[in-house]
Order: structure tokens, then sequence, then C-alpha cells
């Protein structure tokens, strides 16, 4: 399974942080109306839905909390302790809403840590080309409509976002793999050891909470770091997570790159990891019949 997201804010608004409820539901409104003409296009439809209340696609909470459990919608962030610390929860749940297109691939959240997060994957997708292609396309489909222009400072720090780690590309990039083997000790010290790609990390995810429960908000929540001799950096420690288990790589450099290199990094990581997780599983194979050393 593999993600990319892009974190985007609007020229002429105030950063998330600033906006009034009054400013959010306008935004809100902004956005959805370039949106109904991505619906309205046959190669995308799909449809638009709104946490606001009294939003005419206002949602019921059991919905709303089936496509959190699908992964196509974000968490709330009333009880979320990084966003309220930002003031990127006020006002919950107005002004909040995100389009889904019909083959479910790509996704548009409005109004959380940044104005608009536009991301293209799903839980079939191994391409991060293909994802990136798919998301620029988004991205000038939305940018075509009336009053939407991205802040951008081409000289100093690329896309403005609400969290500096995204400043830059504005990319996040993210693959989910079973890794059975590479974790069967119950840690993540394996995976801490393989990765040789400079600028990622590693975040672990318990078993029972599967791939559904991966795109719910991608900001860090790191108890620590280890740095390899290559500078690599890792979020956490040995991570304990049960006897076999499920990793997320997620790209950690943004600034100073370009989109086809945050591809490619997410890309190569999950190639060394399949590789050794195969070799792994080959290796017991052999060790079970035991030709190893014939």
């Amino acid at each position: 399974t593999m993600r990319i997201a892009a974190h985007r804010n609007l020229v002429g608004w105030n950063m998330p942080a600033r906006l009034s409820r009054t400013e959010r539901e306008q935004l809100e409104e902004l956005v959805e109306t370039s949106i109904q003409r991505i619906i309205d296009m046959p190669r995308w439809r799909g449809r638009y839905v709104s946490l606001t209340p009294g939003h005419p696609k206002e949602i019921k909470i059991n919905e709303y909390e089936q496509l959190v459990a699908d992964g196509h919608m974000f968490k709330s962030q009333e009880n979320d302790r990084e966003m309220k610390a930002g003031r990127l929860a006020e006002d919950w749940p107005h002004g909040r809403g995100c389009y889904i297109s019909a083959d479910e691939r790509t996704t548009i959240w409005v109004g959380t840590e940044d104005h608009v997060i536009i991301k293209s994957g799903s839980r079939s997708e191994t391409d991060a080309d293909a994802l990136l292609d798919r998301l620029r396309v988004t991205i000038g489909l939305l940018s075509d409509g009336r009053g939407i222009a991205f802040r951008h400072d081409a000289e100093h720090c690329g896309y403005v976002t609400s969290s500096p780690k995204r400043a830059g590309t504005g990319l996040v990039a993210s693959a989910i793999l079973a890794l059975r083997k590479l974790t069967i000790d119950g840690t993540a010290a394996r995976i801490h050891q393989i990765i040789k790609s400079d600028g990622l990390h590693v975040k672990v995810m318990p078993a029972d909470d599967r791939i559904h429960n991966a795109w719910d908000d991608l900001t860090d929540d790191v108890a620590g770091e280890l740095t390899s001799t290559l500078g690599v950096k890792f979020a956490g420690d040995v991570e304990e997570v049960g006897d076999g288990d499920t990793v997320e790589i997620e790209v950690n450099r943004t600034y100073g790159v370009t989109e086809a290199e945050v591809a490619c990094s997410l890309f190569l990581a999950t190639l060394v990891l399949r590789s050794a997780e195969r070799d792994e599983r080959v290796a017991g194979a052999a060790l079970g019949t035991g030709t190893i050393g014939r």
C-alpha cells in the first residue's frame, strides 16, 4: 500500500491556525466549488461530504466514522493534542470536508492541518511515479478553480505549510508493508538496520490496526529518533510490535529535494524492505527443509 499527499494553503487567506469560524466555512465553500468541477468530469466523478453543521452535504456521525475507518477521511481533531496546541482544531467541525473520487484513489481533505491536503493512493498501489502523476493532475485541476492559488515562496521555503517539516515540496509519501519475518522478534530493530535511504523514518503499526487506520493523520507522534551512520532518521526506538507486524515508511525530507526524489526515495525503501523480507522467507524455508549448507 502506497500513498502520496500534498499539503497546500491558499493565497489570500489566513493560515489555518488564524482562521475564524466564518472564514473556515467560506474557505470550504470556495474549495468545494472547485472540487465540483472535478466531480463533473467523467474520469473522476466521486462526491464531496462535509462535517460543517447545516451544510447541504453534511453527513451523519455513523457515515463519518465509516469513512474514517475506511481511510478516506481524517479523525476528529477535538482530542488531538498536536492539532489543538497549534490551534489547528479551532471551531471543529466547521469548515471541514472531504472529496472522494469514484475509484477511491484520490481524496482531498479540506480544513485540517492545512487548507487542503490532496492525496493519491489506495490499498493496492505500488507505483510511486504513477501516484505522483495522478497527484499532479489533481492539484492542477483544483488550482484551475476560480480564486484557487497556492502559497509558494520559490526563493526561500517552497510551499508554505502549517508545519515547517512539510515546507518545500509539501509532500508526504508513505507506504505500508507487511513484513512478518523482519519483525518476528516483536520489535522493529531489523527494520532500523535495513533502511539505507537518506531522509526516511520508520513507524511501526500494531497488527490489529491494519491498513485502514494508516491514513488518518500524517502528523508525527514521535517519542525519539535513531540516527544510523548514514544519517538516516527513524521514528521511535526499538518498538514492540508483536509477533510479526506491519510497518509504515514515511519520507521525512521535503525541503531541498524535488517531488520526483520524494517518490523515488519511497520506492527504493519499499524495494529494499521487500527484498529483505523475501530473503528472510527463503532462508527460513531452506532451514526448515534442511537444505542450508548442503
